[in-house]
């Protein structure tokens, strides 16, 4: 079997390395002491190491609601260690959570039409402080999506509080916009990741 992403030539037989284990034995002993499962296509446990904090959660009904937030910070809170970690002990490594976007919010947020949920993205922007050079950044991710034939709705300052980050985060914190866009033509999905890929 080849193993994928490693050197060429460096082909084994994972089967038969110490630790190899087939799928219905990956719950026999304790968490921390069970094997890794095969190599099988672009899988190859010789990459698996260990990670930092990630917790999940989710509602199965995927109705939005306000408690699943609550839950997830009050989850953030818990991670002892959710990547980097600096000399400044102030600083966190920007660790958060992900949603979905919270459509009724950002209507009341922003002060230029929304098209139907679905038919816009937000996206997130960490720009420079320097006026200039943050406008020059803005004008080259709007190109970026009407080239891609989409729609640029608008921005949007998100509020920071200045006061949280220590120090070292703090002299060279960016400015955080978001940019909407609005499904212009074609798959929505695929332009979204192409404009991203190019940003």
């Amino acid at each position: 079997m080849r193993s994928y992403g490693r050197r060429p030539g460096a082909e084994t037989d994972r089967r038969s390395e110490p630790g190899a284990a087939t799928l219905d034995r990956l719950s026999e002993g304790p968490p921390d002491m069970r094997p890794y499962a095969p190599a099988v296509g672009l899988y190859d446990p010789a990459y698996e190491h260990d990670g930092c904090g990630v917790a999940c959660l989710a509602r199965l009904d995927g109705q939005p609601a306000h408690e699943t937030i609550s839950r997830a910070i009050e989850t953030l809170g818990n991670l002892e260690h959710r990547g980097a970690e600096g000399a400044d002990a102030e600083t966190g490594d920007g660790a958060g959570i992900l949603t979905q976007i919270p459509d009724a919010f950002l209507r009341a947020s922003v002060d230029f039409a929304l098209p139907p949920v679905g038919e816009y993205a937000v996206a997130v922007c960490f720009l420079p402080r320097e006026a200039d050079r943050r406008s020059a950044c803005e004008n080259v991710i709007e190109r970026l999506v009407e080239d891609g034939a989409q729609r640029v709705l608008g921005w949007r300052d998100v509020p920071v509080d200045e006061s949280v980050p220590g120090s070292g985060a703090r002299a060279t914190m960016p400015v955080i916009r978001q940019l909407f866009i609005g499904h212009g033509s074609g798959d929505f999905e695929r332009a979204l990741y192409a404009i991203r890929r190019r940003a």
